[in-house]
């Protein structure tokens, strides 16, 4: 029984291999894994006992971590029909969220319960590898990205993973039964990177659905939101890069101290380190600086943004959708794609502006040269080949697919 739970090679002799502190996760982990045993076995039993809820649907963003992405869109879309029963999974209750959804605590017995009876289930991570999908479920993997960075397969074959992590990756895999794309290049690659039973919907992410349907009452929300004076007629630029798993506290190459210094009378800067990141030690606390990394929902950043800075980060994708600046600040382009792979070239197929380091950066911002009629063709292009099933209607169409037995008044 405990097999299932995946008790770490700690407990099975390797203890060489830990550092104490990693040796104490691996303890904790474990017995946390102990005192989940009763409440896995009821799981199994409310499996064999309990009938499947057709009209429940169950909703995760981020392996729990917060209200937000593809899911949040099409929960929202789903908020206005009475026949569905809205379930969201959470590592952390939320103090507030929106009427008419149930919040789960991941793990607690009303978590086992809702695994075990919800008909459809809406992610973009996956679940724990004991989650058992029942005959007649739904499940729909939403993604949470354009996949530029290797995943799936091709990221096992790149870090020359082991057999069981491929029957892992397998295992998760066969849970899916929709896989959401946002383009065509999406489709092609979430195919071959992932290349299992499932159907692709080409229904667009319906998180983009706001950037095509927002006011400028919204945009002023989200500055009085972050405490930024709506009559500031500075540029904002959101400054949005990915994890490296090469660096355990990475700094991104930036001193913001001293990027403050040279452009805050022109910009107001906002900083989101990645979900996989605690957050970067080095944003200073200054008027101009912003730290937006807990902010719950990128999308209505994206909104006030004059000027994305990003990297590798999928960000710049969606971003895209509003057809606005961006620059690929990309110091370590050969390390991060030697390292962790690259599905293309970016720096070929660039949104905008490429810098390659921080001088450069700081001459972009402050010459402007992220906004000549040169990056304006290069975003034009980038927006045609990776926004094109993105229209605003994107939540519509995946509930038509995935719900239309269930739901039949659908406007």
């Amino acid at each position: 029984m405990l097999s299932v739970f995946y008790v770490g090679s700690f407990i099975e002799g390797d203890s060489d291999r830990y550092t104490a502190k990693e040796a104490s996760i691996l303890i904790n982990s474990y017995i946390e894994r102990l005192l989940l045993l009763p409440k896995y076995i009821l799981y199994k039993i409310f499996l064999f006992v309990l009938p499947v809820k057709n009209d429940v649907v169950a909703f995760e963003a981020y392996w729990g971590k917060g209200y937000s992405c593809n899911p949040k869109a099409i929960s929202d879309f789903l908020e206005s029909f009475d026949n569905i029963k809205r379930v969201w999974f959470f590592t952390q209750l939320p103090s507030e969220i929106n009427e008419g959804i149930i919040p789960v605590k991941k793990f607690s017995l009303k978590y086992f319960y809702y695994l075990a009876v919800s008909g459809c289930f809406i992610s973009n991570a996956n679940h724990p590898n004991f989650f058992t999908k029942r005959k007649g479920v739904v499940f729909v993997q939403t993604k949470h990205g354009t996949p530029l960075k290797k995943m799936g397969i091709d990221e096992l074959e790149t870090k020359q993973s082991s057999e069981s992590a491929y029957k892992a990756l397998e295992n998760r895999c066969n849970n899916w039964d929709y896989v959401i794309s946002s383009n065509k290049f999406s489709t092609v690659q979430w195919k071959s990177s992932f290349p299992f039973d499932y159907k692709i919907l080409e229904t667009g992410y319906p998180r983009n659905d706001l950037l095509f349907n927002y006011s400028s009452a919204d945009i002023e929300k989200v500055k009085e939101n972050l405490g930024i004076d709506v009559s500031d007629s500075r540029k904002i630029i959101l400054f949005m890069p990915t994890f490296r798993e090469y660096h355990e506290k990475p700094e991104y190459y930036i001193d913001f101290n001293d990027l403050a210094d040279k452009v805050s009378l022109e910009y107001i800067i906002l900083v989101r380190a990645h979900y996989f990141n605690d957050g970067m030690s080095n944003i200073p606390s200054l008027p101009s600086v912003l730290d937006v990394t807990l902010y719950p929902n990128v999308e209505e950043l994206y909104l006030i943004t004059d000027v994305m800075v990003t990297d590798y980060s999928s960000s710049m994708f969606d971003y895209a959708c509003l057809k606005r600046d961006t620059i690929l600040y990309v110091p370590d382009y050969n390390e991060y794609s030697e390292k962790r792979g690259l599905n293309f070239d970016i720096t070929a197929d660039a949104p905008g502006l490429i810098v390659y380091n921080y001088e450069d950066l700081i001459k972009s911002l402050t010459e402007k040269s992220y906004n000549n009629a040169d990056q304006k063709l290069q975003a034009k292009k980038f927006n045609l080949k990776f926004c094109n099933f993105d229209d605003g209607q994107a939540s519509r169409r995946v509930a038509e697919q995935v719900f239309k037995y269930i739901i039949t008044d659908i406007k």
